[in-house]
């Protein structure tokens, strides 16, 4: 009788046989999270041999991200620390003392966290001292196929671009698929953020890309209804509508994330929290719908406003919350041009 064959070293038990093609995609993640990582150490944070460098994450991020940015940063000479923290419960949200601790002692702090943390106080009082970089809601698909791949110089020849077209402009209508019908009157500012490196102190954001106007607050009529994100509540499954008087939302109407919303207002916000301040158009063609805070907003042809502070970009609005929400396919026309039709950017 013949002895069976014998399962050599190439031979795979069933179900087995795509194991090698897992290795190689995993891989090929590793290969592209470390360029985007060196990317944003090298042109964005501007690290400098011997520099400290301090990368906030928490829990809900892969541990891939802040591993990468950290192999990055020693790859540079940097000295990187790693500090987890948990997620922050609102935009606005103190950082436990030990992390404020040790932004203190950082030359660069790059926040790669589930959440946005970039609006707690401390970074308020140290962005003329250090260097901040804010990579809210991040995600691997970011640094894999995302907006965190886009050429960082066609993204500022873009965003630049369509910031001169906003700048001068007063008399903005807005409208949308999904039922906004608004107006407001700009102060005539545009203002471009493409991931510029903060040197030598100041604060930007990764991935990045937007062109942001500068509106008189208070002239806002009409309704808005936001259909892709909202920060603080997450990806929305059904819109968000805010009626609007003299800019203050005065009625805010959905499904179970516009009563997240409602509360979380309720609970940590005061009276400019109902006020929308920044408005803002995505520049990124690289960025996509991913669910992300920082990604989805950054999207070429939407639309971004938030709810609350807007101190830092020349407004009058301070409050506790900073609530950015995204409009997916917006149309967009200031002193008569259209600047964006149904999600398109024209400019």
């Amino acid at each position: 009788m013949p002895l069976p064959a014998r399962r050599g070293c190439l031979d795979h038990p069933r179900g087995s046989s795509h194991f090698p093609s897992r290795l190689k995609r995993s891989a090929l993640k590793t290969s592209l999270l470390a360029s985007v990582s060196l990317k944003v150490i090298r042109e964005v944070a501007a690290v400098k041999p011997g520099e400290n460098i301090l990368i906030l994450t928490d829990p809900l991020v892969s541990e891939r991200i802040p591993a990468s940015l950290a192999e990055a940063a020693h790859l540079f000479g940097g000295i990187p620390s790693l500090l987890v923290i948990p997620p922050s419960l609102y935009p606005g949200a103190p950082l436990p003392l030990p992390a404020e601790q040790a932004v203190k002692g950082a030359e660069v702090v790059i926040m790669a966290t589930s959440k946005s943390v970039a609006h707690a106080e401390v970074f308020s009082r140290e962005k003329n001292h250090r260097r901040l970089i804010s990579m809210p809601g991040i995600l691997e698909e970011s640094f894999i196929e995302g907006g965190g791949t886009m050429d960082l110089n066609e993204l500022r020849e873009i965003t630049e671009r369509v910031s001169r077209a906003l700048e001068g402009k007063r008399h903005f209508t807005l409208a949308s698929d999904k039922g906004t019908k608004a107006s407001f009157i700009s102060r005539g500012k545009a203002f471009s953020c493409f991931s510029r490196p903060p040197v030598p102190t100041g604060f930007t954001m990764f991935p990045d890309g937007e062109s942001i106007v500068a509106l008189q607050e208070k002239t806002l009529q009409g309704r808005i209804v936001l259909d892709v994100f909202q920060t603080g509540v997450g990806p929305l499954r059904e819109p968000i509508t805010f009626d609007l008087e003299k800019g203050k939302a005065v009625k805010i109407t959905g499904g179970m994330e516009a009563q997240l919303l409602r509360e979380m207002l309720e609970k940590y916000g005061d009276e400019n929290s109902y006020y929308f301040g920044e408005f803002a158009l995505g520049t990124n063609p690289k960025a996509r719908f991913i669910g992300s805070a920082g990604e989805d907003k950054k999207r070429i042809g939407t639309i971004h406003m938030s709810l609350g502070d807007d101190i830092d970009i020349g407004g009058e609005l301070k409050s506790k919350l900073h609530l950015d929400g995204v409009m997916g396919r917006p149309t967009l026309m200031a002193d008569g041009q259209t600047l964006i039709e149904d999600g398109r950017l024209l400019v």
